[in-house]
C-alpha cells in the first residue's frame, strides 16, 4: 500500500537499490572533499566553486538520506506510475503514455513520452518535468525518465511498464503482489 492523493492504495512498489545508495555515499564524500579543498583555496574563483560544490553535496545528501528512509521508489498503480523521492513526486497516468523506450544519459533510463504534461509536486520535480517536456530532444524524446540502473528488480519493472502500456487490461493486476 502506498499513499497517493491522500489515500492508501494498492501498488506494486520498486525501491531504489542498495548499490545506488552506496554510489550516493561515495559521491557525497568525493564532492564534499572537493568543496572543502575549493573553499580553502586562495584563488578568488575557489570560493564560488566550493560553494556550488557544497550545494550539490547537500542535495545529494538529502537524496541519499531519503533512500535510507525508504521513501524513494517507483510505484505502479492501476491508474499510472508514481515516482517519489525526497524532492517531490511525479505521477504519469497510463492513458497519457504514447511511447516507452530506453535512453542513456549518465545511466540507463526507461523513458516515457506523454500526450499531456505529467502531474508533479515539489519544486524540483516540477522544474525537472517542465524542463524535460520543453527539452524533449535532449532526452531521446521522453518527458519522464526512470533510472533503471538504480531500481531493484529492474527487469520486472521494465516488463510491467511495457506490458501495461501495450495492454490496458494488464493494469488490473497491479498491486496484488509485492516487489520490494
Amino acid at each position: 500500500m502506498v499513499e497517493f492523493e491522500g489515500l492508501e492504495r494498492p501498488a506494486l512498489v520498486f525501491r531504489w537499490s542498495r548499490s545506488s545508495t552506496a554510489l550516493g555515499v561515495f559521491s557525497i564524500l568525493v564532492i564534499g572533499a572537493l568543496a572543502g579543498f575549493a573553499l580553502t583555496s586562495t584563488e578568488p574563483s575557489g570560493f564560488l566553486t566550493g560553494t556550488v560544490l557544497l550545494l550539490i553535496d547537500i542535495a545529494l545528501l538529502t537524496s541519499v538520506l531519503g533512500t535510507f528512509r525508504r521513501n524513494r521508489y517507483v510505484a505502479l498503480f492501476t491508474e499510472g506510475i508514481l515516482q517519489r523521492d525526497p524532492f517531490g513526486s511525479v505521477f504519469v497516468p497510463w492513458t497519457t503514455i504514447e511511447r516507452v523506450g530506453y535512453f542513456t544519459w549518465r545511466v540507463r533510463n526507461l523513458g516515457v513520452r506523454t500526450t499531456s504534461p505529467v502531474r508533479a509536486s515539489g519544486w524540483l520535480a516540477s522544474a525537472t518535468t517542465a524542463f524535460n517536456r520543453r527539452g524533449r530532444r535532449l532526452f531521446g524524446g521522453f518527458d519522464v525518465a526512470y533510472p533503471i540502473d538504480f531500481i531493484q528488480d529492474q527487469t520486472e519493472f521494465v516488463t510491467l511498464v511495457q506490458r501495461c502500456v501495450a495492454d490496458p487490461s494488464a493494469r488490473a493486476t497491479l498491486g496484488r503482489s509485492s516487489a520490494t
